[in-house]
């Protein structure tokens, strides 16, 4: 398969793992918009990106990206700061924000969302086709220029922002053995095309 600028694209993803980053790069690839779907309805769009669940039949006529994270601990740990922080993304052309501490503490919060990557994984693994592409952050940060015109990381220092760091990491851990499987299709999963070397 060959990534191909006339056909219609869906960036998907749970969250917090490079889906605006990637969105960001298909865009300019494209040479088109982003559309951030907030509603349960796609649009006959060239470029939307949501972190919705939908259909097989609903997706059919869009090139699936699917935006992972190698590192799930740091997946989660983003969430929770940006639920802390309500900061969810850092423009690079703005400063840096000056964050305090905290002690974290909502337990049913981290597992209702340790849950639902679960869940959202095991939606879309059953979705999986051949043609799909599955993109990794981890894999994507290097091949980008230095600096980046449109990444900023924004929480780069997540042990000195949470109090008791070590609490909230051996919780999480407890787990990312059904988060490991939830993703395992996707982990096995081989793009058909180079697609970093394409958008990057």
């Amino acid at each position: 398969m060959l990534l191909d600028k006339d056909k219609l694209y869906v960036i998907l993803s749970f969250g917090r793992s490079g889906s605006v980053l990637i969105s960001q790069l298909f865009k300019t690839w494209l040479d088109t918009e982003a559309i951030f779907v907030k509603q349960w309805s796609l649009n006959p769009v060239k470029l939307q990106h949501t972190h919705f669940m939908f259909s097989g039949t609903e997706l059919d006529p869009y090139v699936r990206v699917f935006c992972m994270r190698r590192d799930i601990v740091e997946c989660m740990l983003s969430f929770i700061l940006c639920e802390q922080y309500k900061y969810w993304h850092h423009a690079v052309d703005k400063p840096v924000q000056n964050y305090q501490p905290f002690e974290y503490n909502d337990w049913s919060f981290l597992n209702a969302l340790c849950q639902g990557y679960c869940d959202w994984h095991h939606f879309y693994q059953s979705q999986l086709r051949s043609q799909d592409l599955v993109l990794y952050l981890e894999d994507l940060k290097p091949r980008l220029p230095n600096p980046c015109p449109f990444f900023h990381e924004t929480y780069p220092d997540k042990k000195q922002l949470i109090q008791n760091y070590d609490e909230v990491v051996a919780y999480i851990k407890n787990f990312l053995p059904m988060m490991q499987i939830s993703i395992g299709p996707f982990a096995r999963h081989v793009n058909t095309v180079d697609a970093y070397s394409v958008i990057v």
